[in-house]
């Protein structure tokens, strides 16, 4: 089971009052118990954390329910990880870190940086059945705020790219981020000079840096035994908005053979190709509910090269054509009820 730590909801509480919730009801009603969230150290269910943002978000009435927990979660919520991302030599190294200790903050978030023409995209990825609107605004909200903690203020990203629907309120992104921040982009994450990575932190100390390290090797988190077709899956939802959908890339990224990957997979019954289509299944549902972009450009985000293949593969998929798909959504229908 996929777990967080209960410090992610250490302010929940607070920000459920400031829009008219019962925060432990809300907790109650999630599977939480209020007296279980006192040792920010403990690990409890990602499903329920998940569970009770998108609660919230849709009890309250208030889209930006995600961003506000982004903005009222202190830094020093990190626990032993703030000791070494404050001592590191740039940002650069505190998004390896935060890539490298991912499971200091929870099992299902994933920080990916790649560089294009001098920018440099910090990818925030969650793991594809975590992947809701609420607890994505939340992570990068939070991310952006450890970025801009360690480097005391000194890095900024040029623009944030979040998938969903601007939301009704503005005012909190714009708060919480400082830059501006586009919607309905082909991405979550934020943007940046690639050359802004090498900004130097205040506090860098490579001595300490060494010594935080030895630290968070004491804390206990258990072995990691996410499947490799779990971590296959993750990785083509990230490749396929780039129109990168070949099996070679994907065990390339993984240092092994072509052969050893599709060896691996078959081990747990699965396949690259099974994979591939539930990628193409979660991101064309996710870009079609959540963004007004048109079928022509979900078509090219979930790689295929035409409308037209695009459309009888989800016809096949789903039994209606993509635009039936996202009116019946629109009106609160089932339309995957077929899936």
């Amino acid at each position: 089971m996929h777990q967080v730590r209960v410090a992610s909801l250490a302010c929940y509480a607070q920000v459920a009052g400031q829009v008219g919730l019962d925060g432990p009801a809300m907790l109650r009603e999630a599977g939480l118990q209020l007296s279980g969230l006192s040792d920010p150290e403990m690990r409890i269910s990602a499903g329920a954390a998940v569970r009770l943002l998108e609660m919230s978000a849709e009890r309250s009435g208030f889209d930006s329910f995600g961003l506000l927990m982004g903005e009222a979660r202190p830094y020093s919520s990190l626990g032993p990880l703030s000791l070494l991302l404050e001592r590191l030599e740039n940002v650069g190294q505190v998004l390896g870190a935060l890539s490298r200790y991912r499971r200091h903050l929870n099992d299902v978030l994933n920080l990916a940086v790649e560089e294009q023409d001098g920018t440099s995209l910090i990818r925030v990825e969650l793991i594809p059945e975590y992947a809701r609107t609420q607890v994505l605004d939340y992570s990068l909200g939070f991310v952006a705020k450890i970025l801009h903690c360690v480097s005391g203020g000194r890095w900024e990203p040029s623009m944030i790219h979040l998938e969903r629907k601007a939301p009704s309120d503005l005012s909190v992104a714009r708060r919480l981020f400082r830059v501006p921040v586009e919607f309905e982009s082909t991405f979550n994450g934020l943007s940046c000079p690639a050359d802004s990575l090498t900004i130097a932190l205040p506090l860098a100390n490579a001595e300490m840096a060494h010594h935080a390290e030895s630290l968070l090797a004491l804390v206990p988190l258990g072995p990691e035994d996410a499947p490799i077709s779990e971590r296959t899956k993750r990785l083509v939802i990230q490749l396929l908005p780039k129109g990168i959908t070949s099996v070679e890339h994907v065990a390339g990224h993984f240092g092994i053979s072509t052969r050893a990957l599709q060896r691996s997979l078959e081990h747990e019954g699965q396949s690259f190709a099974l994979l591939l289509n539930e990628a193409r299944r979660e991101l064309s549902k996710r870009y079609l509910t959540n963004s007004t972009r048109s079928i022509t450009a979900v078509a090219e985000l979930t790689g295929y090269a035409s409308l037209s293949s695009f459309s009888r593969w989800f016809a096949r998929e789903f039994g209606m054509s993509p635009h039936s798909w996202r009116v019946a959504k629109s009106r609160n229908l089932p339309p995957d009820a077929q899936s």
